[in-house]
């Protein structure tokens, strides 16, 4: 069985990325998913589950992209 998770959990992610980064570095960010984890994003629902590894692509992709203030980021918000 397949780890759900909301996708308000998501989404915190989603924002914290848009208001820290800049415009490039957004862009950069949604290119740097994997292509299944961007379609699944770009068209998120927070009232619905996800794959838990969606959200672990996202925050590995967080912190790769913003090094320590992505992890501190990441800490921060709701699991």
């Amino acid at each position: 069985m397949t780890n759900k998770i909301n996708g308000t959990l998501i989404r915190a992610r989603l924002e914290w990325v848009r208001d820290y980064a800049s415009r490039e570095e957004a862009i950069e960010f949604f290119e740097a998913l994997p292509a299944e984890v961007r379609c699944q994003v770009s068209m998120l629902l927070p009232a619905a589950s996800y794959d838990a590894g969606t959200l672990e692509a996202v925050d590995q992709t967080i912190v790769a992209l913003f090094g320590a203030d992505g992890r501190a980021a990441v800490e921060s918000l709701p699991l």
